[in-house]
């Protein structure tokens, strides 16, 4: 099986294509470029993994939370690919992805993402199972939350320093994550759990924000 993998979520660009056993994976951390960098990127990796596009059997985007305008990009250049493939796609929630990798850990994993607006997207795993729903929240309404969940717990994702330094108890949390390599792999991965279970996204799907974006929130605030 031949796969794509994009997460746009945020401003590291991480793209992954391969097959189940081998795959290219490259990261660029340029800030939300996305729209000038991703096809040039994917082209690059088609090349070096001997893909050609049409041949996929399965693309893979990050769902959010994240950047609106990043995962706008990301969704908008999956479903054309896989329409051109004329195969699959799946959406994968970005905090699942991000937490991903750390679901052998004893405790509570904890992806965070930068909300802006003094805000974090966040959410609580156990054994790689989320605890709760995903969350818009408050770093003091985090931290007060995180207080009730026996240690260890271990922060991950691309922006647990945002929240640092509103933690009262900081020996009980350990930054485990190394973000600067990307991500998509984790994307490449659960994306094949998800096709072996049968699951697809709907021609109408699209991202989750969590939130309105900052155009949605002037126009509503003018009506």
């Amino acid at each position: 099986m031949k796969i794509l993998a994009l997460d746009t979520s945020t401003a590291l660009l991480s793209v992954a294509l391969g097959t189940e056993t081998a795959w290219a994976e490259s990261s660029l951390a340029l800030g939300l470029t996305h729209s000038e960098r991703l096809f040039p990127i994917i082209d690059f990796l088609s090349r070096q993994a001997q893909i050609d596009l049409k041949d996929l059997d399965l693309v893979v985007c990050s769902k959010g939370p994240g950047s609106f305008t990043g995962l706008r990009i990301g969704f908008s250049a999956a479903k054309g690919i896989s329409m051109a493939a004329e195969c699959p796609l799946i959406s994968v929630p970005t905090l699942d992805a991000y937490a991903f990798e750390f679901r052998d850990l004893h405790g509570a994993v904890v992806p965070i993402i930068d909300g802006k607006k003094k805000r974090l997207f966040t959410a609580v795993y156990k054994k790689g199972t989320r605890q709760g729903e995903y969350m818009d929240i408050t770093p003091a309404d985090l931290s007060a939350c995180l207080d009730k969940i026996d240690p260890p717990i271990f922060l991950c994702g691309p922006d647990p320093e945002v929240y640092l330094s509103y933690l009262s108890n900081r020996e009980i949390y350990t930054v485990i994550d190394d973000f600067s390599s990307g991500k998509a792999t984790c994307f490449l991965k659960i994306g094949i759990e998800l096709y072996n279970q049968g699951k697809a996204d709907s021609d109408g799907s699209g991202p989750v924000y969590l939130r309105e974006s900052e155009a949605e929130i002037n126009l509503h605030g003018k009506k």
